[in-house]
């Protein structure tokens, strides 16, 4: 109860102060938010009076659980899992790009399927499978093979569907 007289009394001085030095035109407004702090501190003990079951918002004493180690790693397998597809998915539509534009296979007449190890902190490609639709059967797979191997240094698959 004493720490809380220290305060209230401190802050009445400090709003005293604050409405010595406040210039003219900002009295009104200065006085406002002075009168709120006021307030704030006057209601701070409230709901230990009246108990924190009444009002539980103004309590101070909130308990928040904390997860259990199994809830931590199961977001965490999650979130890898999300990063590793997503990783995937963009390197997979990259590579698409790329091949279209280098190669000269319609984007239409091909899939790019991308595995990745995410082991060690990093992502890297590990296997690369261009599916091969009807339309780009007459180009090179060997060309594609090549290029991808060369750029990514992994392994790359050709298959035709």
């Amino acid at each position: 109860m004493a720490e809380y007289l220290v305060t209230l009394i401190g802050i009445s001085i400090l709003i005293s102060v604050i409405g010595m030095i406040t210039p003219l035109k900002e009295k009104k407004y200065t006085r406002l938010v002075c009168t709120l702090c006021l307030l704030c501190v006057i209601l701070k003990p409230l709901p230990e009076i009246l108990g924190s079951e009444i009002i539980p918002m103004l309590s101070s004493d909130l308990i928040f659980e904390e997860k259990g180690d199994g809830e931590d790693e199961l977001y965490q397998e999650i979130y890898n899992n999300t990063v590793r597809d997503a990783s995937a998915q963009r390197i997979a539509e990259g590579l698409h790009a790329m091949i279209a534009k280098d190669i000269g296979l319609p984007a239409e007449s091909f899939e790019v399927k991308v595995e990745i190890d995410d082991s060690g902190g990093y992502i890297t490609v590990k296997k690369v499978s261009v599916l091969i639709k009807e339309g780009a059967v007459t180009k090179d797979p060997h060309k594609i093979v090549a290029y991808l191997e060369t750029m990514l240094e992994c392994k790359c698959e050709i298959i035709y569907v």
